[in-house]
């Protein structure tokens, strides 16, 4: 493979979603990710931006934004259905659809029948990019690599794996027997607390921690972990989630995102109906947030139904990137629930963020076209008004952590930034961080994946210690 091939694939299996690793050997593709980034990150320049959010704006209401699903109706706090699944996650592999639909499979038509009964609508699964979930074999998960699933090295299996399933109507086409169902799934674990593995100081007499006659230790508290993009690098997880578990914290794991999230999307602008244009981008990446708060809600739900004794326990959530920059919506769907967050390498403003991010190409989720024009102007070319068009986005996309981070003001809140992050551009986490109320903030200086591969597990410690100090205790 060519050097260059080879960066277009770090980049697009980065994309804004690198995370930790406290291993003390990484394995090589990590090493090589680590390589692609400059020799001293504090020489990389500041991303450099035409023009950004004016953070005096006011607050806009998004407690009537939220997206009402299929068989749903807007009270109804559950948008759609839980599936629970006896796979193991250690043995959930993603997959991404093709340009050809696919045929509906068992598991498919499994949340079809559980998200509407009475089957009277086509099923549409997820489009090109989509990503959903498979139980591979035994053979198959031993040999999974990067970005192949989440792995043994968070410790014991999860106790729980489910999925939330939702989906969006649309009335019968002329000439259509039935409406559609465009259904949408979201996979999630949750692992219970471990003892820590021996040390030299037990002079190792005390069992592993893959021991199952060893009783579960008590649970503290638990946590929400959001992963970026795609859900990658997922080893990373793994040790992070590890960490947590032995300092007596439940982990809830959100796979990956909901899996239209990053389904490839053509946005046809039109500089003579500019309000249109702004509407249909606003409902587009609005309702992808909203997913991954009803999501979320649904998943803390079940858990509680099924652990009843963590319903009264403190619940801290953090998301990386992806996970980082829809967190505020998170916690505006249900701001009660959490007592500390924290947000590594995200900012505020989607819109922008798909625009200026360095992953754009990579990622190809959102193709942007304008009307009467062969080629997308950059921002600087006066033939299409890009300042206008993000005001009006903004004005529009109520569900933007722009907007939802309202929610978190009086809230224990932790920013980590890279300050030379160009896969989550560095001006805009800034944004994110007034619009916060500016809390408490680390900025390292750094990139996107200096931050999340090298930064963040050097201070594993210093994040477990923010959050007991901040009421995960």
């Amino acid at each position: 493979m060519s050097k260059s091939r080879h960066r277009r694939r770090a980049g697009t299996m980065a994309l804004a979603c690198m995370l930790t690793c406290s291993c003390a050997s990484p394995p090589s593709w990590m090493r090589f990710a680590a390589a692609v980034q400059p020799a001293d990150a504090s020489t990389q320049s500041r991303p450099a931006a035409a023009f950004l959010p004016d953070t005096t704006v006011k607050f806009l209401d998004f407690s009537t934004a939220w997206p009402t699903r299929a068989t749903r109706q807007p009270a109804d706090p559950i948008q759609g259905v839980i599936v629970p699944m006896s796979a193991k996650v250690s043995r959930l592999m993603p997959s991404f659809a093709s340009f050809t639909p696919a045929k509906p499979g068992e598991t498919d038509l499994e949340d079809y029948e559980a998200l509407t009964p009475a089957k009277d609508l086509k099923l549409i699964l997820e489009g090109h990019r989509g990503l959903t979930f498979y139980e591979a074999t035994a053979q198959e998960a031993r040999r999974k690599g990067f970005g192949r699933g989440p792995g043994r090295a968070a410790g014991p299996d999860a106790s729980l794996v489910f999925r939330f399933v939702s989906g969006v109507e649309q009335p019968p086409t002329k000439g259509e027997p039935a409406g559609k169902l465009l259904i949408q799934r979201t996979w999630f674990a949750y692992y219970d607390p471990i003892e820590p593995a021996p040390t030299a100081a037990t002079n190792g007499t005390a069992k592993p921690d893959t021991d199952p006659a060893k009783p579960t230790p008590p649970t503290k508290g638990v946590i929400l972990l959001m992963p970026g993009l795609y859900g990658t690098p997922e080893p990373i997880f793994d040790l992070m989630i590890k960490e947590f578990r032995q300092n007596n914290w439940g982990v809830l794991r959100m796979l990956s995102q909901p899996s239209r999230f990053t389904e490839r999307v053509r946005m046809e602008l039109d500089p003579q109906a500019m309000e249109a244009s702004t509407q249909s981008v606003a409902d587009i990446l609005g309702d992808r947030a909203g997913e991954c708060a009803l999501a979320a809600q649904a998943a803390w739900n079940y858990l509680e139904q099924q652990r009843p004794e963590l319903a009264k326990l403190p619940k801290g959530i953090i998301g990386t990137s992806g996970g980082g920059m829809t967190l505020p919506t998170v916690v505006a769907r249900e701001p009660d629930r959490y007592a500390a967050c924290i947000l590594i390498g995200a900012a505020a403003d989607f819109w922008l963020i798909a625009r200026r991010s360095a992953y754009t190409n990579d990622a190809a989720s959102i193709d942007v076209r304008i009307k009467g024009m062969d080629k997308t102007p950059p921002e600087h070319d006066p033939a299409f008004d890009w300042r206008r068009f993000d005001e009006r986005y903004l004005a529009s996309c109520l569900l933007d952590s722009f907007h939802t981070a309202k929610a978190m003001h009086g809230k224990k809140v932790l920013m980590l930034q890279g300050d030379g992050d160009l896969a989550v551009p560095a001006p805009l986490g800034d944004i994110l961080w007034e619009r916060l109320g500016k809390p408490e903030r680390w900025l390292y200086p750094t990139g996107h994946e200096g931050l999340v591969i090298e930064m963040v597990p050097r201070d594993i410690g210093k994040i477990i210690a923010w959050f007991k100090s901040n009421g995960l205790e």
